[in-house]
């Protein structure tokens, strides 16, 4: 295992320390740091950027050829931690402990040192890594935001105040699919530094307000909690096969919540986030896109569609069809050769 230590805290150091125990260089564009991993320990690169309020974020996307440890080591109060994986798995464990938290694709965790103790970040080899560091450094970030914190809950006004790190704090879970879209935005954005710095400003102060809504999320319940993790989008999935495998046996949101193992909020936070629909919305367009194949399949009756489809009201689904398309079904049905010739 290769081993390194990061004895610096501002990330313009950290980045020249791990440069220094690589023997290689680091590329500054104004606030930005940018490390490429020699070829002799692997691939990828490290970048740090400083922003106001004493906040920055580290970006690791890359991947090492043997086992890779960072201990972060320094006499000082150490910054407050917002992990995320993005790929890959990461190791992380505060300097006092021997206990090991493994962070895997999608998930993320807060992380405090206590005193001056550090942390250690593993990364595994011949496995790219990609994941992000926010960092606060909370006795000049607090010097912004003191009467704000009082809004947040109880754990999280005591980790914020805590400038001298009396307490060690660890949380982990899986990260939102809106924080997902903002790690996609980072890194599909491609302009010059000065666009760079201020876009990347605005999404670390994004992620940290997603970061704590999230939080706040999972303290609820499980059956109350309202955001979908991007690790939960293959349950959402399996809910729209289901729906769109047999659009007429669909009998109601809790049939399919208990289907696919999901709750009834984040499966309708789901649906409006894919469609801009709610789950109703949804099955309702689906039965009427459906109507007008039947409909055109002269051995059909308009009540043979409606039961094939799982609609009991024929004025229901005329009202429906009428809303949707301009016209009845009936119209439709017996006018489907004109009104295509009309659209040509």
């Amino acid at each position: 295992m290769k081993r390194i230590v990061v004895n610096s805290l501002p990330l313009k150091d950290v980045i020249n320390d791990i440069a220094k125990a690589l023997d290689t260089e680091f590329v500054q564009k104004c606030d930005q740091f940018i490390l490429s991993v020699p070829e002799h320990y692997g691939r990828g690169e490290i970048m740090g950027v400083n922003f106001k309020n004493n906040m920055g974020i580290l970006i690791y996307n890359c991947e090492f050829k043997e086992d890779f440890e960072i201990q972060f080591v320094i006499k000082e109060v150490h910054p407050l931690k917002f992990l995320f994986c993005l790929e890959g798995t990461l190791e992380h464990k505060f300097a006092e402990d021997d206990h090991r938290h493994s962070i895997v694709q999608y998930q993320n965790a807060i992380v405090s040192s206590s005193k001056h103790n550090g942390h250690i970040l593993c990364f595994k080899k011949n496995q790219k890594t990609i994941f992000y560091s926010l960092e606060i450094d909370r006795l000049n970030f607090l010097e912004h935001y003191q009467c704000e914190i009082d809004s947040l809950s109880d754990t999280l006004q005591h980790l914020f105040r805590d400038e001298a790190a009396d307490n060690v704090f660890y949380y982990d879970g899986f990260y939102s699919l809106e924080l997902a879209t903002l790690f996609t935005e980072i890194q599909e954005f491609q302009h010059g530094s000065f666009l760079k710095k201020t876009f990347l400003e605005g999404k670390s102060y994004e992620i940290l307000t997603k970061q704590i809504i999230q939080y706040e999320d999972d303290l609820k319940n499980e059956s109350k909690r309202t955001l979908l993790r991007i690790s939960e989008i293959k349950k959402v999935r399996e809910a729209i096969i289901l729906i769109d495998t047999d659009v007429a046996t669909y009998k109601n949101l809790k049939v399919i919540s208990v289907t696919v193992g999901l709750n009834q909020s984040k499966l309708q936070y789901g649906f409006q986030y894919f469609f801009k629909q709610t789950i109703h919305q949804y099955i309702q367009n689906k039965r009427l896109e459906q109507s007008k194949v039947l409909l055109i399949q002269q051995e059909n009756s308009i009540a043979d569609v409606m039961f094939l489809l799982g609609i009991t009201s024929r004025s229901y689904f005329s009202k429906l069809f009428r809303d949707k398309y301009g016209m009845t079904p009936s119209y439709y049905r017996d006018n489907f050769k004109k009104i295509i010739d009309n659209k040509k």
